[in-house]
């Protein structure tokens, strides 16, 4: 049976069963439903589980390949929402490299795993996170951007030198663009 768009979109945003939502899903995928912000409703419901986030959004970024990168970036920010809980901040990481790899042009992955750093606890995630920017910046076309976010991390753990490296680079970036 074809379900309607709107009734879709009702089932992914107000359903608390799983098997519901799978089937809707499955459904909406066999009657080639491309419109992704409708997708989103469905990994946003709270009622899934990690697990479940992920498959789904996988399995949307497969199918989906030109929307890949947005896919990835929404989800990191749901997982982002519960980056108090050491798997969801590792979730959050993971969904944010796979955005910057599927376009590392774009400077907002960049971004968010900067704002997912911590300065309270030296956590395995934070080298992650400055290995990944560090091996991966020379892609991005807005550098002046990330450099700027660098240098306000490094000033935050008080390092002033490193700080100052990174506004001395953005600035030159920023000129560098215009």
């Amino acid at each position: 049976m074809n379900r309607h768009p709107d009734e879709i979109e009702h089932i992914f945003r107000n359903s608390n069963s799983p098997d519901e939502l799978f089937d809707t899903f499955r459904k909406a995928i066999t009657n080639r439903i491309s419109d992704i912000e409708l997708y989103k409703i469905l990994l946003a419901n709270p009622i899934l589980s990690g697990e479940e986030l992920k498959m789904y959004t996988e399995h949307l970024s497969k199918v989906f390949t030109d929307n890949a990168f947005d896919l990835f970036m929404w989800t990191g920010n749901i997982f982002s929402n519960y980056s108090t809980e050491y798997e969801r901040l590792e979730d959050s990481i993971a969904y944010f490299v796979k955005a910057l790899y599927s376009n590392p042009k774009m400077h907002e992955p960049y971004c968010r795993l900067l704002q997912l750093y911590s300065h309270d606890l030296n956590l395995p995630t934070n080298k992650v996170i400055m290995d990944t920017i560090e091996g991966c910046i020379e892609a991005v076309d807005k550098k002046s951007i990330v450099y700027t976010e660098l240098a306000k991390l490094y000033e935050r753990d008080g390092d002033k030198e490193k700080s100052a490296e990174c506004r001395q680079l953005a600035a030159k970036y920023s000129r560098d663009k215009c």
